[in-house]
């Protein structure tokens, strides 16, 4: 029986991505972790490796993926003996298999990934997992820059904040 296919949550920062994504999580099937960061940047480092080549570097993504910062702060937590690298015999596969892990960790048969930032690297993510399902939620952008205001890591006037959500 074949894994089924990834969901990615995507939309600008402020969008209501995390509010949809905990809404899906009540599906007794689907496991969301908070947010990943790891697939683009992993995918980037990785992406020219062979596949003749893969078994010998595995387990280096996978420390690499497990010890990421976000990774590393999902609960439950996904341990490198919860992934059977004899089954990984490329990129996609390991990181599914991560995935799978966190989802199984919660008894749950399918994994989301809810990452605004991947928005602009769907073109990575569909090249990864060309099955996968796409959520792509769009706020209006006033209520955004309203949003992103409020935040820490936001923009500190409208314009920008608007410029921002424009991106």
């Amino acid at each position: 029986m074949s894994t089924p296919s990834p969901i990615f949550i995507l939309g600008s920062p402020r969008s209501g991505t995390t509010l949809f994504s905990l809404i899906l999580k009540q599906n007794p099937e689907l496991a969301i972790p908070y947010e990943s960061h790891f697939i683009v940047p992993v995918f980037t480092k990785w992406r020219s490796i062979s596949q003749a080549d893969f078994p010998g570097v595995r387990a280096t993504i996978l420390e690499e993926i497990i010890n990421s910062k976000y990774v590393a702060d999902w609960h439950p937590k996904v341990l490198n003996d919860q992934i059977d690298l004899n089954q990984c015999h490329d990129l996609a596969t390991l990181i599914n298999q991560v995935f799978m892990a966190y989802a199984k960790n919660e008894s749950k048969q399918r994994w989301a990934d809810k990452t605004p930032g991947y928005l602009i690297h769907v073109d990575t993510l569909n090249h990864l997992f060309p099955t996968a399902k796409f959520i792509h939620l769009v706020r209006d952008g006033r209520d955004v820059s309203l949003s992103l205001l409020k935040t820490h890591f936001g923009p500190n006037n409208f314009l920008t904040a608007l410029q921002h959500w424009e991106r």
